[in-house]
């Protein structure tokens, strides 16, 4: 987690500025620290230079764009950069398959814009714990290979000294 046990590190982007700034002041106060940029080039430059624990990205980010095309690029760009950062999408044009689509390319959820503030600190809570319940599983399974390593290397040194 970017937050190396303190409080999550959460990534917000969006082309609107009271969007950033409202996202801001219901996130702040629930103790996260809080990054916004306002465009998809931002984004990535953040997550490239950054460690976040979460990111929620817009998907239109052009003026009269309501495709989602800007946002699932962007989308599929973030998850080559980290394939464990948990993206929520949210748009103001939800359509079915827009939202399919996100979730295909790795999106975590998709929220419509104007969101239910509990709604929202629902999914972010909920990314949040099972992003730290996957770190903590993926930390245990590297433990139980190098145990299982350091058994396979001793049982090899007892065969040589019977065998």
């Amino acid at each position: 987690m970017g937050s190396l046990g303190g409080s999550p590190h959460i990534l917000i982007s969006d082309d609107q500025p009271d969007i950033l700034e409202s996202l801001r002041l219901l996130l702040k106060p629930e103790g996260y620290l809080i990054e916004t940029v306002d465009s998809p080039d931002r984004a990535l430059a953040a997550v490239a230079a950054g460690d976040f624990d979460a990111a929620l990205v817009d998907l239109n980010y052009s003026r009269d764009t309501t495709s989602g095309s800007e946002g699932l690029e962007l989308l599929e760009k973030l998850q080559t950069l980290d394939s464990t950062l948990p993206v929520v999408v949210m748009t103001a044009w939800g359509s079915v398959e827009v939202a399919v689509q996100a979730i295909r390319l790795g999106a975590r959820d998709f929220i419509e814009k104007p969101w239910d503030n509990e709604d929202l600190m629902l999914i972010i809570r909920n990314g949040l714990e099972k992003q730290k319940l996957l770190k903590k599983l993926q930390e245990k399974i590297t433990e139980i290979n190098s145990a299982y390593g350091e058994l396979q290397s001793m049982h090899h040194e007892i065969l040589k000294t019977f065998v």
